[in-house]
């Protein structure tokens, strides 16, 4: 009887240990999940280059504060003070993921346009596109042109549109690439 409670109290003493993560485990959990959402954000495109740099810089920074504050002894101020920055630095997160800048946004939509027409018009006047395919990738892409231009009248674009239209603009890429590198050749 006396190894069955002296094993459930041993149990129990490690539950109550891992369960409670003292201030510096905890803080350096909300790091790693920022982290982790700053890179979903660059990964999907919710937060733009520049967005994630900078947030990123913050967190860098943080960090090193943090990583400075535990090797001298972490202080209950610290610690108060280390959770604030983080809770800023969520927040900006979290408005930065969410605001209507993005990688997929109208002014990404136009430069992959116009990067689409460069294509187009380098691999017609090199030759790796021949007449008929020029014509046709041309054709797709001022289709894509002005269907955007359509969807932007009221102003706003919705998420549905910009995926809509970026599915577009990658199948037409992916179209170029291929056309530009078959064998048929304008002569």
């Amino acid at each position: 009887m006396k190894k069955i409670v002296a094993t459930v109290t041993i149990c129990l003493l490690l539950f109550a240990a891992a369960a409670w993560a003292g201030p510096a485990d905890q803080i350096r959990g909300r790091m790693d999940s920022l982290q982790h959402r700053i890179d979903e954000g660059t990964r999907s495109g919710t937060l733009t280059g520049q967005e994630a740099k900078r947030v990123q810089n913050q967190l860098n920074s943080i960090r090193r504060g943090f990583d400075s504050s535990v090797r001298n002894g972490l202080s209950d101020r610290e610690a108060k003070h280390f959770n604030q920055r983080l809770d800023t630095l969520s927040k900006e997160v979290s408005k930065e993921r969410h605001d209507r800048e993005d990688t997929r946004s109208a002014g990404r939509i136009d430069q992959r346009i116009n990067q689409l027409q460069k294509q187009i018009d380098e691999g017609s006047h090199r030759g790796t596109l021949t007449p008929v395919e020029t014509q046709n990738l041309q054709k797709r892409l001022d289709g894509i042109r002005g269907h955007y231009g359509r969807t932007q009248k009221d102003g706003k674009l919705t998420d549905q549109e910009i995926r809509a239209i970026q599915g577009r603009l990658d199948s037409l890429a992916k179209s170029i690439t291929k056309e530009r590198q078959d064998r048929e050749r304008s002569r």
